[in-house]
């Protein structure tokens, strides 16, 4: 399921304030940008925080679940030299 429009406005609504914040339909996804950084992601009517310390100390961003938006089974590859 796709992330709709009205979500993507609603949660843009919601952080406006005295911020610039502008989104951009990405892969049938959105990113949203505060004051031109990119700085959530909106897949499937649900919001993923990059992890900046600014806004790890937000009291709110403590009490919300972490989860890794696209999860890997793959290990890394080793660089052979």
């Amino acid at each position: 399921m796709a992330t709709t429009q009205e979500y993507v406005e609603f949660v843009c609504g919601q952080i406006e304030d005295d911020r610039t914040v502008r989104y951009r339909k990405m892969f049938g996804e959105y990113m949203v940008h505060v004051n031109d950084k990119p700085l959530l992601l909106v897949c499937d009517n649900t919001v993923f925080v990059k992890q900046l310390e600014c806004i790890r100390q937000l009291s709110a961003i403590e009490e919300l679940d972490q989860v890794i938006p696209v999860p890997t089974k793959r290990k890394p590859k080793k660089k052979s030299g």
